[in-house]
């Protein structure tokens, strides 16, 4: 082999060593991730009560979102069809302030109902010229009503500013 052939061959050898190894790199970190997320996963079916661990390990994947029980299946399930059916709105029955909010929001709601003139719950969407955040969302957006929800309004104005970095309401 020439000595040009020979300087090509051993650059496209040294590429080539050094994609592998690039490669490699990629795949044990996505290997490493994975164990992560099984651990993690692992720990959290530990940390649950002997019934919710029943529910999940009797629970068939494939069921209808409303037959899921609260897990993580559920939730991909939910986003999906809000992905794929974006007039789509979930509702959980088990939490459905429309059909009955002191389930929801207890007693204090009934109470102050006459006081404040407090008749019913609509989504955003379904005020008129309703807009969540005008110019983006601020901490100062969030004001407490008077149900006595200051506990939730707190974190979403924590939520709202730009220091969260990457977290996720759960």
């Amino acid at each position: 082999m020439s000595p040009d052939k020979l300087t090509v061959f051993n650059a496209l050898k040294e590429q080539f060593v050094v994609e592998q190894r690039r490669k490699a790199e990629e795949e044990q970190a996505e290997e490493m991730k994975a164990k992560a997320a099984e651990a993690e996963r692992i720990a959290k079916f530990a940390s649950m009560s002997k019934a919710k661990q029943d529910e999940l390990a009797n629970m068939d994947p494939s069921w209808p979102i409303e037959k899921l029980p609260d897990c993580d299946t559920k939730w991909e399930k939910i986003v999906a069809k809000g992905k794929a059916e974006p007039d789509w709105k979930y509702t959980d029955e088990k939490w459905d302030i429309c059909k009955d909010p002191a389930m929801v929001l207890g007693d204090r709601l009934n109470n102050k109902k006459e006081a404040t003139g407090f008749t019913e719950f609509k989504r955003a969407s379904e005020m008129d010229g309703f807009e969540l955040f005008i110019d983006g969302a601020s901490c100062r957006d969030i004001c407490q009503g008077q149900i006595g929800d200051c506990y939730l309004l707190s974190a979403i104005s924590v939520m709202a500013t730009d220091q969260t970095g990457d977290a996720k309401i759960q």
